[in-house]
This record gives C-alpha cells, structure tokens and sequence, in this order.
C-alpha cells in the first residue's frame, strides 16, 4: 500500500512551516506518512492529484499557489491544522479536502443580516475550519453570527430563546487569525468580547427628554455600538424615545415607519445586552399591551432562512 505524502513549499517565506514539519517528521514516519518538499514552481506544474494519498502544507489560503491546487482538486492543509492533529493525537482528517484549522470542528454556525459575498466568504472560511454552516437556525445550532441585533429577524429571535451566543462576523475572522482551539469558542470571556454591540445599526433621537436626560440617552446609545442624533430624518433615524405618545415628532415618526421607544427600552437593552421588541416598549400603552400578547418567540425547533 502506497504511502500517503505530504507536500510543503520549499520557500524562504515558509521557515515557521518547515521548522514545524522538521519537527515532527520522525512522528510522521511512524504514521506511514512520507514528507517531500517542493519549489513553487513545481507545484505550478503539475496536472494531476491523488486527493486520496496526499495532502499539500501551505500557509497562505490565498495567491497563485492555493488558487492552482483548488482548481486540480487537490487536498490542503495549513501546518495549524497538522500540528493540531499530531498534538492531539487526531487521525489525518478525510474530509473536507481543503482545512485551515480545526477551530471549529463539531460546531453548528448559522449566519444572519449581512450581503451574499459577506456570507459567502464567512461560511467559506468557518467550513475551512471545520464548522457546518447553516442555512436554517435549529434549536442546536451553536452560534449566531449576525451584523446587528435584528428583533425582526426570526434567527435573532430564536438565538435569544435557546440562548444561543450571538457574535459578530469579525469573531470568524479572528478565530481564522489565531487559528483558536475549538475549546476556546465556549469561554465566555472570548464570546464577550465578539459580541454584537446591543444598538449598532440603530440612529437614535429623542423627544419630550429635559437636556440631561438627552445626554445620558445620547451617552447610551454611543457607548453601546448606536449613533445619537438631535434631529430626525426621514429614512435615516431608526428610533425615536419620548416618554409619553405626543409631540410633532412622535407624530412624523408614526408615518414614517421610525421605531417609537420609552427610555425604559434603552435601559433594559443596554443592561441585558439583548435588543427587545421595541413595540413591547411603545409610550402608547395599548399598543404596548397588544403586542406583549400578538409578539411570539419561535415555538418550533427550527427557523427556516
């Protein structure tokens, strides 16, 4: 039976690799694994791969070189990702044919409020890591990765129900960056500090509020990922706070679709860190009522994209 190979670059900008595979090639050898290096260029040169008996070591998941082993099918590997398998004593992984890391290996990731090319390139990356990526929000889904706290949106909801961590895109990126243990992704120290800022995406402003109350809302909103603004545009402002449902602005905010808050919405938002149902906090007490009872979390095990 043919020995498997592993193929690194012979580049001068790969010494940490090569210093790695030196280190663990007698290990290798005792796994049946044989170790050539080649130049890039004859990496360039070849035509075909056996995926099935050898993997390639680079260290940039980019550029002419990974570009051109995709394209002939070819299996590749980061050295993070085999000095993670020897460390652990983990067999060489089958599948799939192209891993960085195994960062997120076992772990369930959904993905919400962002463009397709953002989405595209983050689940490229998590799957490179080892995780599943998603497109329904399951009851065991492990996080959430999402651009802002949406309480319209069904996956948003859900991951508050099930209490399920809900990061920023830039956590797969730095998880990517230091090619993190998946064990790292459960301390919540980590998680904390990917969290999505509880009014980013929110422009803010105020109504009926004495100056030193609008100061403490505009210190709010600012120190938790939002914008405070005095004046409100159309189709600009997303939330107005009044304290009572009256005022030329309470008016204009109601026909133009801007969100209409009590202060107690903000509070409660900033102290739990999770963005409520702003009609839950309506200063119109009725409407208010009527929505606490008409607004449900998810009750069903899965959310469809």
């Amino acid at each position: 039976m043919a020995k498997f190979t592993l193929y690194a670059r012979k580049s001068d900008d790969v010494e940490e690799v090569l210093e790695m595979l030196s280190e663990c090639k007698q290990r290798l050898e005792q796994m049946h694994v044989a170790l050539e290096y080649l130049e890039d260029q004859e990496i360039l040169d070849i035509d075909e791969v056996d995926n099935q008996q050898s993997a390639f070591i680079i260290n940039t998941f980019d550029g002419q070189i990974f570009d051109h082993l995709q394209e002939k099918n070819a299996r590749i590997w980061s050295h993070h990702l085999l000095s993670q398998c020897l460390s652990q004593s983990k067999p060489l992984p089958k599948t799939p044919l192209v891993l960085h890391s195994l960062a997120f290996e076992g772990t369930a990731i959904s993905l919400s409020g962002m463009n397709k090319e953002k989405k595209t390139e983050l689940k490229k990356k998590a799957e490179m890591m080892g995780g599943t990526v998603l497109p329904n929000f399951y009851s065991t889904t492990d996080l959430l990765v999402a651009e802002t706290l949406d309480t319209t949106a069904q996956k948003y909801l859900a991951a508050v129900k099930w209490k399920i961590p809900i990061v920023r895109p830039e956590f797969i990126d730095k998880v990517w960056s230091q090619c993190a243990n998946p064990t790292s992704l459960k301390d919540p120290k980590f998680l904390k500090e990917y969290r999505v800022p509880v009014f980013k995406g929110c422009i803010i402003c105020t109504s009926g509020l004495n100056p030193q109350e609008r100061t403490i809302v505009g210190q709010l909103v600012e120190n938790h990922g939002g914008k405070y603004v005095a004046e409100m545009a159309k189709d600009v402002c997303t939330h107005l706070v009044v304290v009572s449902p009256a005022g030329e602005k309470y008016k204009f905010a109601s026909l133009w679709g801007i969100k209409v808050v009590t202060p107690t919405w903000l509070r409660r938002c900033v102290e739990t860190g999770m963005r409520f149902h702003e009609r839950k906090f309506h200063p119109d007490p009725e409407i208010a009522s009527r929505t606490r009872k008409s607004v449900q979390k998810p009750t069903k095990p899965t959310v469809k994209a």
